[in-house]
């Protein structure tokens, strides 16, 4: 009986010692993927078809890309900023509730407007909750005033 075979070069495995040449995911029967390690490597290696794709996926949880593991980093109008400290005190400014330094990204840095000069200027750190409350009522006050504007055109 042939418990995997590999779909890109048709190795096949046929006892659980056979089992340890394919890539491990538990999601597949026997904790194993259809594809061989050897393949994978191969697809891994640059000039692989993988490679962009699983260079791109790597660099996501790098501790230097991701804010989650980077707290100095920042979105900027659209770009990501690298700040010299940490800018967060993990405390809300709107409820004033504090969070402990090892639960990371409970707070947001939201500006209220942009300072192309300094980043920092004009932002409020909020709590995950106080920030889409406030993002609720940012888009119910904009759809009055584009409703305002389309009732003056109308009269």
């Amino acid at each position: 009986m042939i418990l995997r075979k590999c779909t890109q070069c048709g190795l096949e495995a046929k006892t659980k010692d056979d089992l340890e040449l394919f890539r491990k995911n538990p999601n597949y029967p026997f904790g194993r993927a259809n594809i061989c390690k050897q393949c994978v490597n191969k697809k891994l290696r640059k000039g692989g078809e993988w490679c962009e794709s699983q260079a791109r996926s790597q660099r996501k949880w790098h501790p230097i890309y991701n804010p989650l593991h980077n707290p100095k980093k920042i979105r900027f109008s659209g770009k990501r900023i690298l700040l010299r400290e940490n800018p967060r005190t993990n405390i809300c400014s709107q409820c004033g509730r504090r969070f402990p330094e090892e639960l990371k990204r409970q707070t947001n840095v939201h500006h209220i407007r942009y300072d192309s000069k300094n980043p920092l200027d004009f932002t409020v750190e909020l709590c995950n909750s106080c920030h889409a409350k406030l993002h609720h009522v940012l888009r119910k006050l904009k759809r009055k005033n584009d409703f305002l504007v389309v009732q003056e055109r109308q009269v």
